[in-house]
C-alpha cells in the first residue's frame, strides 16, 4: 500500500498491535482487566487464522504516568519496535498528546474507550460511545418518566468530563 495512506508497514506474517494500556497512575486500575481482555482476543483471532492470514503480535505499552513518558514509549513502539497498529484504552488527554505522532508516522490508532466525542484526526478511530449515545438517551427517560427538572453535573476535572458536560448541557436545556 502506498505509503501517503494508513496502512501496513512491512510486508511480514505478523500484524504488529501495540495497546497502549493505563498500567500505572490513577487510572492504572483499568489495566490488568484491559491486558487481560485484549491477550484473550488475540488469541481467539490467531486461533482462527488472524487477520487476512497475519498473526497478531500484541505488545502492552503503559499509557499511565507522565505524558512526555508516554509519547516516548509511543515514538520507540513506532520507530524500534516497527508496530503497524496503535490500539488505545487510555484517558482522553494520553490521546490528544498522541494525535500530532499519529498524523506524522501515519500509523492506524483506534482509541477504544468512552470519550466526549468530536475526534476528526486523520488516522484516528474513536470506537467508544459519546454523551450523544451514552447520556442523551438518560437525560430524555428521567425527563419523560420522572419529570426530572433539575439536573447537577459532576465529574472530575479533565477533558472527558469537560467535553461531556458541555454535550450534555445542550440535551437538558
Amino acid at each position: 500500500m502506498d505509503r501517503s495512506g494508513f496502512g501496513p508497514r512491512g510486508a511480514r506474517n505478523r500484524l504488529r498491535v501495540a495497546g497502549f494500556v493505563c498500567c500505572s497512575g490513577s487510572p492504572g486500575m483499568w489495566g490488568p482487566a484491559t491486558t487481560s481482555t485484549a491477550q484473550l482476543a488475540v488469541s481467539e483471532i490467531n486461533r482462527r487464522g488472524g487477520i487476512l492470514g497475519r498473526e497478531i503480535e500484541f505488545q502492552v505499552y503503559d499509557a499511565g504516568g507522565p505524558l512526555d513518558e508516554v509519547l516516548d514509549r509511543a515514538e520507540q513502539a513506532i520507530a524500534s519496535d516497527d508496530v503497524d497498529l496503535i490500539m488505545g484504552m487510555h484517558t482522553s488527554a494520553v490521546r490528544l498528546a498522541l494525535r500530532n505522532l499519529i498524523t506524522r508516522s501515519k500509523i492506524p490508532y483506534i482509541y477504544t474507550p468512552v470519550y466526549e466525542g468530536g475526534e476528526r484526526t486523520p488516522g484516528v478511530i474513536a470506537i467508544g460511545e459519546t454523551p450523544r449515545w451514552q447520556s442523551r438517551p438518560s437525560i430524555h427517560w428521567l425527563a419523560e418518566t420522572k419529570r426530572a427538572a433539575r439536573w447537577y453535573l459532576i465529574g472530575s476535572d479533565y477533558v472527558w468530563p469537560w467535553q461531556s458536560h458541555r454535550a450534555v448541557k445542550r440535551y437538558i436545556k
